[in-house]
């Protein structure tokens, strides 16, 4: 019997939902097939205790590069004191950034859920892929909103549509385990490879527990132990995926020879991501579909004898 494919969601490998501080302030929390249960957002201790707390003066100048400084010097309250304005007249990246940081609150600006997700929605309605990403992750793990399959899928498919990466693996992974969409394991797998080709080791990782269970892909250890090993190459920054991955290859190595690993291990070193790079995963899910029909065709000619 064949092992029930259980791919990894941006979403159960998922480190705890916190603020996210950069210049560029681009909600990436964690690649997509790293989402696990997390505990309810708070600011993380190490940016408390340095963030800045002073009373901010009103604004006369809004300015988004200043807030986006301030955001970078973890001081909140002048990121928000510029950043709603800016909402308010219609800057779509302000609308992103303000909505984000009243979702989880930092030291200055209390939580404020609901007009956190009212800012990122305007946003992500404005095409942005960034605030579509989040709205996807933040309904698919149910920390800051209630969650929903159907409106995690919603987002994250105008966010891969846009061509983003991470998007693209939720995608995958949602089609893959019928969460917010029909399943539909075809789709599933042609947008895990999407992602795969920029280099998502969640997406890579997809792939080689298609090869082990032997559903979508035909079974085959050695191909899964080779993406397994691409895919930790690629997850060093990305902790929960890394950590799946690792747990996952010691159960495979087991079934391949030490020389068979060590070629492998070898081999996956020069696979490089780009466009056509995973044809060969997509040509082995053709070869099985089309023996499963044969299959089928040789049960039903023997029926009619």
């Amino acid at each position: 019997m064949r092992a029930a494919f259980t791919p990894c969601l941006g979403s159960f490998c998922f480190s705890a939902v916190v603020l996210t501080l950069a210049i560029a302030w681009q909600p990436a929390r964690g690649d997509v097939a790293s989402i696990a249960v997390a505990p309810t957002p708070t600011i993380a201790p190490s940016i408390a205790r340095n963030c800045v707390t002073q009373p901010v003066a009103p604004i006369a100048t809004p300015n988004l590069a200043v807030a986006q400084a301030a955001l970078a010097n973890r001081n909140f309250a002048l990121a928000a004191a510029h950043l709603q304005p800016l909402a308010e007249n219609g800057d779509v990246v302000a609308q992103r950034l303000y909505g984000s940081l009243l979702l989880t609150g930092a030291c200055g600006v209390p939580a404020d859920s609901a007009h956190g997700l009212d800012w990122l929605r305007k946003a992500a309605a404005a095409n942005d892929v960034f605030a579509q990403f989040t709205l996807g992750e933040d309904y698919l793990n149910g920390k800051v909103v209630a969650q929903d399959d159907v409106e995690a899928f919603k987002w994250f498919k105008a966010a891969a549509d846009a061509g983003n990466y991470k998007a693209e693996a939720n995608v995958g992974y949602m089609y893959l385990a019928g969460r917010g969409v029909a399943a539909d394991p075809r789709q599933g797998l042609e947008w895990s490879v999407r992602a795969g080709e920029q280099g998502s080791p969640a997406a890579l990782l997809n792939i080689a527990q298609a090869y082990w269970s032997g559903t979508i892909l035909p079974k085959n250890p050695k191909r899964a132990y080779f993406w397994l090993c691409t895919a930790q190459q690629r997850a060093a920054g990305v902790p929960n995926v890394f950590g799946r991955i690792f747990a996952f290859k010691t159960q495979v190595v087991r079934v391949l020879s030490v020389s068979d690993a060590k070629r492998i291990e070898k081999r996956s070193e020069s696979w490089s991501p780009g466009k056509g790079s995973l044809d060969e995963v997509l040509a082995d899910a053709a070869k099985l579909r089309r023996d499963h029909l044969s299959d089928v065709n040789q049960g039903a000619a023997k029926e009619s004898d």
